[in-house]
C-alpha cells in the first residue's frame, strides 16, 4: 500500500516554564494524518531549529514512512541527530495511529 505524501513538516518551540523550552517536530500527511516527535536539546534550541529548517523542507512530497529519516552516524552533529530522532518519532507516531 502506498503511503500518503508529507504535506507539511514543522518545528515548534514550547515554553513549558521560565527557562524550560521543549522542541517538537510535527509531520502532516496529505490525508490529514499527523505525527509529533520531541526534539529538545537543552540550551541549543536555536541550533536545532536551524538544522530543522535545513532538513524538513526536503521531506515535502515524499512518502510518509519511517525509512525516510536520514541515517546518522557517530560524526553526525548532535543537532542533526536530534531532528532525525524527532522525525523518526513523528513518522512512527503516524504509523501507530493508522
Amino acid at each position: 500500500m502506498d503511503k500518503p505524501a508529507v504535506a507539511a513538516a514543522a518545528f515548534d518551540i514550547f515554553r513549558a516554564a521560565p527557562g524550560t523550552l521543549w522542541c517538537f517536530v510535527t509531520v502532516t500527511c496529505a490525508d490529514g494524518a499527523e505525527g509529533v516527535g520531541e526534539a529538545t536539546l537543552h540550551r541549543r534550541e536555536t541550533e536545532v531549529s536551524d538544522r530543522a529548517a535545513e532538513l524538513l523542507p526536503h521531506l515535502l512530497g515524499e512518502a510518509a514512512r519511517p525509512q525516510l529519516v536520514p541515517a546518522c552516524g557517530p560524526l553526525t552533529p548532535l543537532s542533526e541527530a536530534t531532528v532525525a530522532s524527532a522525525l523518526s518519532q513523528a513518522l512512527w507516531d503516524i504509523e501507530g495511529r493508522r
